[in-house]
């Protein structure tokens, strides 16, 4: 029963998932200026899904989100160069439910890179104050995360432990 019991336990860990990417996560974006204290614009939450795009950004007229499995895309799509006004934080606050992130970095792709990254808990933030941002150009921002567990595949692990100790404690009462 024991070794019944064991195998369960390896095929359960087995099968939980170790992806770590963004699809399926809920992000929440959000524009920040002149300082993070202060919210400049809300765009909302939605699920990341392989085509998540956020395409007006308030206040950031020409730029648009783009948020894929790994990546954060921030994409010009002015016709003529643009800068970030200066202050003490401007630009961009992702805020992910149902992953763990872990990092963040800039892509050496990138055609212009913000000033700061920074990840506080769940939230990554884009500081690209003062930053000259060239005609049609880019900025990519690699994320790594892993899953956060949901409750239920918690318990679905838990349960066979639980039914261990209960039959060793049993196995120890009838021994005595």
């Amino acid at each position: 029963m024991i070794r019944a019991i064991c195998a369960l336990l390896i095929a359960a860990g087995a099968a939980t998932p170790s992806y770590g990417g963004l699809i399926g996560s809920t992000v929440d974006l959000k524009t920040h200026f002149p300082d993070l204290g202060t919210t400049h614009g809300d765009m909302g939450s939605v699920t990341v899904d392989p085509s998540t795009e956020f395409v007006a950004i308030t206040d950031y007229v020409g730029f648009l989100a783009d948020v894929s499995d790994l990546k954060i895309s921030i994409v010009f799509e002015g016709s003529t160069a643009t800068a970030f006004g200066s202050a003490q934080f401007n630009g961009f606050e992702f805020a992910f439910s149902g992953v763990t992130i872990t990092g963040a970095s800039v892509d050496a792709s990138s055609d212009f890179s913000p000033r700061q990254v920074s990840i506080q808990g769940n939230s990554i933030f884009l500081d690209y104050a003062g930053i000259s941002v060239p005609a049609h150009s880019f900025s990519v921002i690699n994320v790594t995360s892993s899953e956060t567990p949901e409750p239920g595949t918690l318990a679905l692990l838990a349960a066979p432990v639980a039914a261990l100790i209960c039959r060793s404690r049993r196995s120890t009462r009838s021994a005595q």
